[in-house]
């Protein structure tokens, strides 16, 4: 599925700015919102779905709503034509052509932890939302600020996830475990293997190569051949 139109209400919240556009991050919030991102490109990019990253999302018809803007929401079944994101400023929910994002993440700071724990549980789940993650990088975190948190959204409450003994919570969305890393989120398969983003494949893949060719080279030479010699 492509979205092919987009809303033609004038959201008066799509030139001015939200409260989140005041907040803005610290330089480690950024890069670790940035990884997410490339993260979840890649853990989707067969399917090719939709990744946003702050994207004001609206819920009605009314100019004056105020969206909720999730740090990374993924739209799943939703493919963009090419270079139809950057013509993308907002996304009303209005199924099916504009689903609500089937999970959203959400990075803490000390102006959103509040707000992101207490309020957006209930926002996400009336938005339609499946799962909901909460992540709080900070190494000195408030006493009221879990490191992660995830709800699963049945019949429209959110429904907090419980997590394993190794602080990991299974994501049925994502088909990946959570896995808090100090400052950083991780994804892991159902084997306990690294999600990689796009750039770490590549240089795993790299990697891969090398040894193989290193491991068939030292056979070469136990057998009394130069590879150099083989050209």
């Amino acid at each position: 599925m492509s979205v092919i139109s987009k809303s033609r209400i004038d959201y008066y919240y799509d030139s001015h700015l939200t409260e989140e556009d005041l907040m803005g991050y610290n330089k480690f919030q950024a890069d670790l919102v940035k990884y997410l991102l490339k993260l979840l490109e890649w853990l989707f990019h067969i399917e090719g779905w939709y990744v946003a990253l702050d994207l004001n999302v609206y819920m009605t018809p009314d100019p004056r709503e105020v969206p909720t803007v999730p740090e990374i929401a993924v739209y799943k079944t939703v493919v963009l034509a090419e270079n139809q994101d950057d013509n993308i400023s907002s996304w009303r929910i209005d199924p099916p052509e504009f689903p609500p994002p089937a999970i959203v993440l959400e990075v803490a700071s000390k102006d959103t932890y509040l707000k992101d724990l207490v309020e957006k549980p209930e926002t996400y789940a009336r938005m339609g939302v499946k799962e909901y993650v909460y992540f709080d990088p900070r190494t000195r975190r408030p006493k009221d600020s879990p490191k992660l948190k995830v709800w699963r959204m049945t019949q429209g409450r959110a429904v907090e996830l419980p997590a394993d003994e190794r602080g990991r919570v299974w994501s049925e969305e994502l088909q990946s475990w959570l896995v808090p890393e100090a400052r950083w989120l991780r994804l892991s398969d159902g084997n306990g293997q690294m999600r990689l983003t796009g750039e770490e494949a590549e240089r795993a893949a790299k990697e891969a190569e090398r040894e193989l060719k290193e491991r068939a080279w030292e056979a070469l030479r136990k057998l009394g051949v130069d590879p150099e010699s083989l050209g």
